[in-house]
């Protein structure tokens, strides 16, 4: 199927990514028809109210039923249980996807729970806040970002080609890579990073946060995100965010005992090295 062809969108979640996703996939084709699926009245109520999708239900069944495409935009924890849950409703030939920040543990659980002829191709766009839910979500949040398309062994379908197609057409750089290079770049450039702010926030004195300054409040800004999703990331990708936080703590060990021993020049061997190393990102 080609994407001027599709006719129908599920979206599996309405938070700060799905309705966002709604929000794009609305801007940049208004024909297409969205389905929003959310589990709390309330979102099911402010979504209608928002118009940022064509209906919206707590059936899961009724909201994949008719779709080509089917974005599962929720928790990592709660793909299990969704994908056995829509199962037996997907249309022959649908497409299965998803927003999540790992993919070497979704791609096993689409082999497991989906059924034959529904092709899963993963996704993960580099976009989002540290704010959550529907009321933070916005049409552009996708422009301009990167986005991680990532396929199994045993994809053989045209669904690869029209998520790429998608996610270019709202703004993405389009990156396709397999699942394993996947977790372990984005273990390096996101999820070490997050569980460090967090070690930060925790190791400083409460008493102290008031006094802070742009510098502790930029570094630490990640670790006002949700612990219920972050969670579920650090558990689906452990062996590579442990082996980071294994290199930090090495790296931090080198410092504390060029900082314990006066050395200047391991000091400033260190900062010049994260200088140098940091450069093609500091103009951003």
């Amino acid at each position: 199927m080609l994407l001027k062809d599709l006719q129908t969108v599920t979206i599996v979640g309405l938070g700060l990514l799905g309705g966002s996703l709604a929000m794009a996939v609305r801007r940049t084709r208004p024909g297409t028809r969205i389905i929003g699926y959310a589990h709390r009245p309330a979102t099911r109520r402010l979504a209608r109210r928002l118009k940022v999708v064509d209906d919206v239900t707590g059936d899961l069944q009724e909201a994949v039923g008719d779709s080509q495409m089917v974005v599962l935009a929720t928790p990592l924890s709660t793909f299990p249980s969704l994908m056995a849950g829509m199962a037996g409703a997907l249309s022959p030939g649908a497409v299965v996807t998803d927003v999540g920040s790992t993919k070497v543990q979704v791609h096993a659980w689409a082999m497991e729970y989906l059924p034959k002829g529904i092709e899963f191709v993963g996704s993960h766009p580099m976009a989002g806040s540290e704010q959550r839910g529907l009321a933070a979500a916005r049409a552009d949040l996708f422009s301009g970002a990167l986005c991680f398309v990532t396929s199994g062994r045993s994809d053989k379908g045209a669904g690869k080609g029209l998520v790429v197609d998608l996610w270019q057409e709202l703004g993405c750089r389009v990156c396709q890579i397999n699942p394993v290079r996947h977790d372990r770049i984005v273990a390096g450039i996101s999820h070490v990073p997050q569980a460090v702010a967090v070690a930060l926030v925790n190791a400083t004195n409460g008493r102290y946060i008031q006094f802070a300054g742009r510098g502790f409040k930029d570094t630490t800004r990640i670790a006002s995100s949700d612990p219920r999703i972050w969670t579920d990331i650090f558990m689906t990708n452990a062996a590579n965010v442990k082996g980071g936080l294994d290199k930090v703590i090495r790296q931090l060990q080198s410092l504390q005992r060029s900082i314990g021993s006066m050395d200047r020049t391991g000091i400033r061997h260190h900062l010049a090295k994260a200088r140098l190393k940091r450069r093609p990102i500091a103009s951003f």
